[in-house]
């Protein structure tokens, strides 16, 4: 088994020459809180896109993060290359400001099946030739904090892009990729990482783990990952093919025991549900991850089958009545 090699070399001011020089950086910045090293990931990346609305966090942000120097350069001298997504979050004035200085935007508006960041993972893995992307490491830039459906979906970017290296990232944490198809050597940065670090098995249980190098080290470790995460986060196509059409929810919100969901509950057309919106996540497995965000107020009550209210078909009238919801209309029977 090959070995793939790891380094937040990036960190540094200067990637040494023997350490992960060879790869070509990509960045990708997001709708969160940009880390206090952002221009250090700008000033190793040769491709750099922003995600929908992390245009309008490079434009706020970037100037506080250079405060001795003049805003308006600062904006000037930090384009991206790319904004990209379905523009739903990016301001005006910024979409203007940008575009007035080169930028390309793309506008995905019409593909509400993936996310902004699946959709800048797409761009950059189609722009860069076959025999390149070997050495692409794509970084991203506010990908941890904040919405929990967001991390997930971030996450989830990382399993369905495994074939390339990815990097999520935020003030704190950094998260990647290990491929069972690979043994891994990480050369930690002391100066800018550590000391502390997790491995989490993601998608299935982890068969036999060692590691060396670390205060305790593993050796042949089975470990599991807990069941409906395993679901949630990621599932290979034989695990959708099992649970196809099958829903899943996270409430993050206090809810109350009145609010209740049932797949085991039978749905009949007749039951008013009266579901408004708040707070509740909504996950759809098949091959993949398909998320909606919804809310729910706390004292109603909504118990159905989801899958019979679904039909397991995306554009039949049920689903359309969970898309109006997001405008914050209710959940009625068609």
């Amino acid at each position: 088994m090959d070995v793939m090699y790891h380094s937040s070399s990036f960190l540094l001011p200067t990637i040494p020459a023997d350490n992960g020089s060879a790869l070509t950086y990509a960045l990708v910045v997001l709708n969160q809180r940009l880390p206090r090293f952002t221009p250090l990931l700008w000033k190793h990346a040769q491709l750099r896109l922003c995600a929908d609305g992390g245009a309008n966090r490079l434009y706020d942000e970037m100037p506080q993060l250079l405060p001795h120097e003049d805003a308006v350069a600062v904006r000037n001298r930090y384009k991206p290359d790319v904004i990209k997504g379905d523009m739903d979050s990016i301001k005006t004035e910024v979409l203007d400001f940008y575009s007035n200085l080169g930028t390309k935007i793309l506008d995905d508006s019409h593909d509400q099946d993936t996310t902004d960041l699946h959709k800048c993972i797409s761009f950059i893995r189609d722009f860069t030739p076959a025999a390149e992307k070997s050495d692409l490491c794509i970084l991203v830039a506010g990908a941890l904090g904040g919405r929990f459906d967001h991390e997930v979906g971030n996450i989830n970017v990382l399993y369905r892009f495994s074939a390339i290296r990815i990097i999520l990232l935020s003030d704190d944490c950094l998260i990647h990729l290990l491929p069972r198809t690979h043994y891994h050597e990480i050369k930690i940065q002391s100066s800018v990482e550590g000391p502390h670090c997790g491995l989490i098995p993601i998608g299935m249980p982890s068969g036999s783990t060692s590691t060396t190098g670390l205060q305790w080290d593993l050796s042949k470790y089975f470990s599991h990952i807990i069941p409906i995460l395993c679901f949630l986060l990621f599932a290979e196509l034989n695990w959708a093919q099992i649970i196809l059409g099958f829903w899943f929810c996270l409430v993050t919100n206090s809810c109350r025991p009145r609010l209740a969901l049932s797949i085991l509950q039978p749905f009949h057309q007749n039951r008013k549900i009266g579901c408004r919106v708040i707070d509740l996540f909504i996950f759809l497995i098949n091959d993949g991850i398909v998320h909606l965000y919804l809310d729910v107020v706390h004292d109603d009550y909504w118990q159905t089958n989801i899958e019979a209210l679904t039909g397991g078909h995306l554009n039949s009238p049920w689903w359309q009545l969970i898309i109006e919801a997001l405008t914050g209309g209710y959940l009625d029977p068609p």
